[in-house]
């Protein structure tokens, strides 16, 4: 009884420590991002001629940067400001086309969060199946209710942990392995 309740304890910190890490990451990211600006500190001055050509080309190399690094929502908001404050440049047609085609990719397909996701629901199957064992209960009801409550807590629990942060495919495994590990050394 003491071994569950100490694999309940672990699995609840484990996802506690995993958000605050991902909350720090964040707020890490989005200070020392490369070419991050306040966009409301340069509203209405958008410069004009051969200025708004290189500021566009800058805004359209940054903006295919960060969605190559997966950050898919600050590379959408470029290509915007692009379309919105210099749409007479040739930037603005390759902005125009990329939003077209970055617009059918969604938040779930950036970095791993798929693989976090679905581990955490694996591993929420896991402990359903655990917890009733260590209690050695005999219930089919018990079992069945024990898998789906826990399933339910480990995708809920990493579809919200995992919405506001990217999560790269190394992080992913970290927190992955470290659950395992984790949970078998309690």
């Amino acid at each position: 009884m003491l071994i569950g309740c100490r694999v309940v304890v672990l699995f609840i910190l484990m996802s506690l420590v995993a958000g605050v890490a991902f909350a720090e990451e964040k707020s890490e990211e989005t200070k020392s991002a490369p070419g991050s600006f306040d966009n409301e500190a340069f509203e209405g001055k958008a410069c004009e001629g051969v200025c708004a050509h290189y500021v566009s080309k800058a805004l359209l190399r940054s903006a295919k940067d960060f969605f190559d690094k997966n950050h898919i929502d600050t590379a959408k908001r470029y290509l915007n400001m692009i379309l919105k404050d210099y749409r007479q440049t040739a930037a603005a047609l390759e902005a125009g086309r990329l939003l077209k085609a970055w617009k059918k990719i969604s938040r779930f397909d950036a970095g791993g969060r798929i693989e976090f996701v679905s581990t955490s629901s694996l591993f929420g199957v896991g402990l359903g199946i655990a917890i009733p064992a260590a209690f050695e209960a005999s219930s089919p009801v018990v079992f069945g209710l024990s898998i789906v409550g826990f399933t339910a807590a480990g995708l809920v629990g990493s579809l919200l942990g995992s919405s506001r942060w990217a999560i790269t495919p190394g992080q992913a495994s970290s927190i992955t392995i470290g659950t395992v590990w984790g949970t078998w050394n309690a």
